[in-house]
């Protein structure tokens, strides 16, 4: 595939007309060559999703053994979900100690998974405000911990 993105590159480099900027000519000019790479090789008649999902073993009582997964009883399953429970409780009091941009801050970053520079933007600070309060909230955090 690096070899087909190269062809491409070298073709956009041959055939760049000057207009716009080199990169995003020579990105979608790669892009396409991968497409057409991949489309070019695939199977010509697809094959059912059912045969992708075929299990080779039978479905009994005795899978997960077979397979190398425990099973638990019902108590076991509750006494995992009271410990989960708990953890929840503990990590919302340690959350609880933060300040109210720590705690945006932290939820933005770990809950809601965004970048630095995305969370800077939505609340109309530098990615270098968002380090610092983040690496505040952290060290609360190990030291509540």
């Amino acid at each position: 595939m690096t070899q087909v993105a190269l062809m491409g590159l070298w073709y956009a480099a041959v055939n760049y007309s000057g207009e716009g900027a080199f990169s995003t000519y020579a990105h979608h000019t790669c892009n396409g060559f991968c497409l057409n790479y991949i489309r070019d090789r695939g199977d010509i008649v697809r094959k059912p999703a059912a045969e992708f999902f075929k299990l080779p073993l039978q479905v009994t009582a005795e899978l997960p053994a077979q397979i190398g997964i425990e099973t638990r009883t019902p108590l076991a399953l509750l006494i995992e979900a009271e410990q989960a429970k708990e953890l929840t409780e503990d990590v919302e009091d340690l959350l609880g100690q933060l300040t109210l941009p720590e705690q945006i801050v932290f939820e933005m970053t770990y809950a809601a998974e965004l970048s630095r520079d995305e969370i800077a933007r939505r609340l109309g600070l530098s990615a270098f405000q968002v380090k610092s309060i983040e690496m505040s909230a952290r060290v609360k955090l190990r030291i509540s911990a």
